[in-house]
């Protein structure tokens, strides 16, 4: 229990039970993601149509998961080897304007898919986020807005179907190798881990919908609504200053590094809950709410409540940083290599 007076929000350990494997967290798939959301029934700009179901829970499946990033991988190697015999020529197919038509196109859409999803997200925050407005314990308000929002809200405020559609973006967005791979290039490992690992990041997100992945969807439709214009501009003959090019690779180590340390914060941050509320996912903001609008003014103390509440939460930011480290280090190693010695 904690006085009123303290703040409402504090850093430390959670509890030990969060690391148990397997992963503690009840998980239902959804009979359908619903767009729009089962409680409005005009499609909108951010809500344009309806996920089927049976693409929701085959992308959901580990085992498809693990099958495509393995054949994937597998495929790249084989092709990997194919453009060395060939002392690395383009294919034929790659001189043709219709090849080249489809690269812009390919990264046109792309760059303004991740525009859509950007927008997506912050609207669905500006929306449903908390107001500081006429709130007190407003810090408070807003970290069980971003760490326990209650399953059915979380949808309802467009975070699942813009994670699960980014999501699903990961499994098209392999085509960006196989254009590499038809210029008669190899692909590099940076490239191939990337878009392997980042399927198996998406899909630990939004198996355990963990509000963590909005976080990541933010950062990474950012970069790649600038990165992909960038590829577009580059397939029309544009020279672009390398300068640009340089700002965008450490762009996106940026992105990486912040969301490491969002990670870190989501694993240590504890906020203030009036303790004769159940502590209980969906719950938290009903106490909330009772406590701002003065309902019970019997409250006078509280718990703090772990960001991270279940070991299937905890499991998105295993699996997550697992993925980031190495990633960081290829990119690092890219950066010196493209960028250090040419100048």
């Amino acid at each position: 229990m904690e006085n009123s007076t303290q703040s409402s929000i504090q850093f430390g350990f959670p509890s030990p039970e969060i690391f148990k494997l397997p992963p503690s967290q009840p998980y239902k798939p959804a009979a359908s993601l619903r767009a729009p959301p089962s409680n409005i029934y005009e499609p909108t700009f951010f809500y344009p149509f309806e996920i089927h179901p049976d693409v929701y829970h085959a992308a959901l499946n580990i085992r498809f998961v693990l099958t495509f990033s393995l054949a994937y991988v597998t495929t790249v190697l084989f092709w990997n080897q194919y453009n060395t015999s060939r002392q690395y020529k383009p294919w034929a197919i790659s001189r043709t304007f219709i090849f080249k038509a489809f690269v812009f196109m390919h990264n046109t859409l792309l760059s303004l898919f991740s525009a859509w999803v950007l927008g997506g997200i912050l609207h669905g925050f500006y929306v449903h986020g908390p107001s500081a407005e006429g709130k007190d314990n407003y810090l408070a308000h807003l970290a069980e807005y971003l760490c326990q929002p209650d399953p059915d809200a979380f949808r309802q405020q467009g975070a699942t179907y813009m994670g699960c559609l980014f999501y699903l973006s990961k499994y098209y967005e392999v085509v960006d190798t196989l254009i590499i791979l038809a210029g008669g290039k190899k692909s590099s490992t940076l490239q191939t881990y990337h878009h392997a690992g980042v399927i198996l990041c998406g899909w630990s997100a939004v198996f355990f919908e963990s509000p963590m992945g909005a976080v990541g969807v933010l950062l990474n439709a950012t970069v790649h609504t600038l990165m992909y214009a960038y590829f577009a501009i580059q397939t029309l003959g544009i020279r672009v200053p390398m300068s640009i090019k340089r700002s965008l690779t450490g762009i996106q180590i940026a992105q990486f590094l912040i969301g490491m340390v969002w990670s870190v914060s989501y694993l240590l941050l504890k906020y203030k809950v009036p303790s004769n509320i159940p502590e209980t996912r969906g719950n938290v903001s009903i106490a909330l709410e009772s406590h701002i609008s003065r309902v019970d003014s019997s409250i006078d103390s509280y718990t703090m409540m772990s960001c991270i509440s279940d070991s299937g939460e905890a499991n998105v930011y295993f699996v997550t940083n697992l993925y980031l480290l190495p990633l960081i280090y290829l990119f690092v190693q890219f950066f010196i290599r493209s960028y250090r010695k040419q100048k």
